[in-house]
């Protein structure tokens, strides 16, 4: 199965189905996308925060509107899942949630299978864990869980 995986809710966006591309603003990903042979995506996923509201909108709309005239499902995942683990034991992925605090996601990587906690919203980061970096050139898309179909509502 194909997926077309796309996010735009933090400053460094990116889109891809087998090698990701990064870019720096959200407008660039269309550029791209032109690129990309549609007829082969079978699924959408979307980054869905947490992140910028617009840049969050900006690429759940994109992701809508493929999946829309390709025909195919769309499904979202946490934003913060978007990062590798930076080696094998626990972890967490952060992104900040302005004056609010953080939001944190924590797990595990075992060498092979990488599982999650809930991400939560807290006021101190747990120094004590390693944490992942938005500056990875590889993201592990085959560990990222969708989630249930996004609603088509036009």
């Amino acid at each position: 199965m194909n997926t077309l995986f796309i996010d735009t809710s933090s400053n460094l966006c990116f889109l891809g189905v087998d090698k990701l591309y990064f870019f720096e603003k959200a407008r660039d990903i269309s550029l791209y996308a032109a690129k990309i042979d549609l007829s082969s995506i079978d699924e959408i996923a979307v980054g869905m925060g947490p992140g910028t509201f617009t840049g969050t909108r900006i690429g759940v709309m994109f992701g809508k509107a493929l999946a829309k005239a390709l025909d195919v499902p769309i499904r979202g995942f946490s934003s913060l899942k978007r990062n590798p683990p930076p080696g094998i034991g626990p972890f967490q992925a952060i992104s900040d949630a302005k004056s609010r605090g953080f939001y944190t996601l924590k797990g595990s990587f075992d060498g092979q299978n990488l599982t999650y906690e809930a991400p939560v919203l807290v006021e101190q980061v747990d120094q004590s864990l390693p944490i992942t970096s938005e500056k990875s050139t590889i993201v592990h898309l085959k560990n990222i869980e969708a989630s249930p179909k996004i609603n088509l509502v036009y």
